[in-house]
């Protein structure tokens, strides 16, 4: 077994901004060990700071998705962003009667207003025989492929 290739703050710093800032798919990217990433990130500001943009960035994409899932009607996503978003408006979860007391208020969908449309969006299981783990590598390999 040879010595596990190098890594430095410039190939770090690309891999995480791919990766949102997911230490773990970093080490795999680089296949190094994710403790080395660790390691980098306690040594130098300049790559946390790059970590934490990524993080922001993979936030703001996710956010952008569920509100244009709830400007397209999608009931999952408009039920969501009113339940965590809508709350300085009334939205929540449990609300009060005129006595002050405690309601419990539970939104329930049909099978046929979750049923997905082309201009919505879906979330998939993970195919038979398949777990996260191979799906994020796959991804891994498809950001190795893209790479220069």
């Amino acid at each position: 077994m040879g010595r596990p290739p190098k890594v430095s703050v410039d190939l770090i710093a690309e891999a995480l901004a791919k990766t949102g800032g997911l230490l773990g798919v970093t080490a795999q990217l680089l296949k190094c060990e994710r403790r080395t990433i660790e390691r980098y990130l306690v040594r130098y500001s300049g790559l946390r700071k790059i970590r934490d943009d990524a993080k922001e960035h993979a936030l703001d994409d996710a956010e952008w998705a569920l509100i244009k899932a709830a400007k397209r009607g999608d009931p999952w996503a408009v039920q969501w962003f009113l339940r965590y978003q809508g709350k300085r408006r009334g939205y929540q979860e449990a609300t009060r009667d005129a006595a002050g007391q405690t309601l419990r208020v539970d939104v329930v969908y049909s099978d046929e207003l979750l049923r997905p449309t082309a201009n919505s969006t879906t979330v998939r299981a993970l195919p038979a025989g398949h777990d996260a783990v191979e799906i994020v590598e796959a991804d891994v390999r498809q950001l190795e492929e893209e790479a220069p």
